[in-house]
């Protein structure tokens, strides 16, 4: 994944570089994911509306879901703990590389 930097504008506002305008153009909607260090920009595509559903029915349906859910756990047999421990990893991962493509810091070691 490229990374570019865009200026911003005392008002908060930025345009996005010409490549990515031309990949969003048949995109009608954008969502925006963010928390203290990153800012997430997903294209999404624009569904119809689906027809409610009864009680009954979201009901089966999160019990089809949560069964599901406790199949994958038994299979692959990682706990939550492990998966946030792999999730900061990353993240601190990420962060080393991004900081050393700004130029502040010297490179991860290999």
């Amino acid at each position: 994944m490229p990374i570019e930097i865009v200026p911003m504008s005392s008002s908060g506002t930025f345009v996005l570089l010409e490549e990515l305008q031309n990949s969003l153009m048949d995109k009608p909607e954008i969502a925006v994911f963010w928390n203290k260090e990153v800012i997430v920009l997903k294209p999404i595509e624009k569904h119809e509306p689906v027809e409610p559903r009864s009680k009954e029915e979201k009901i089966r349906r999160f019990f089809e879901i949560a069964d599901r859910q406790v199949i994958v756990k038994d299979i692959i047999g990682i706990s939550e703990s492990e998966i946030q421990a792999e999730i900061e990893a990353y993240r601190a991962e990420k962060r080393c590389d991004f900081q050393h493509f700004l130029g502040r810091s010297s490179p991860p070691d290999t």
